[in-house]
């Protein structure tokens, strides 16, 4: 279902149908997901935020960047190629 609300001095108001359908009652907490121009509400945390979340952190706490993370990754690559292709 897609409708159209409108900001009022910067406050969403969600409509009293959609919320039904979405099971939010009373003071219910929302979690906020921002992306390339669009926002998410959910009313639980996205299981995909709370893995990259704790990635990031273990990768902080190993001293672990992206190029690191990378040239591992491809390094695994070639072993299952290998594994599963044969050759040295």
């Amino acid at each position: 279902m897609t409708e159209t609300v409108r900001l009022e001095n910067g406050v969403l108001a969600l409509p009293e149908d959609e919320r039904a359908i979405a099971g939010i009652v009373g003071d219910a907490e929302l979690y906020v997901t921002v992306g390339d121009r669009f926002i998410l509400l959910t009313t639980r945390p996205s299981t995909f935020e709370k893995h990259a979340k704790e990635f990031a952190r273990l990768m902080d706490e190993a001293g672990f960047d992206e190029s690191t993370l990378l040239a591992g990754l491809g390094r695994v690559k070639e072993d299952l190629h290998r594994e599963r292709y044969g050759g040295g």
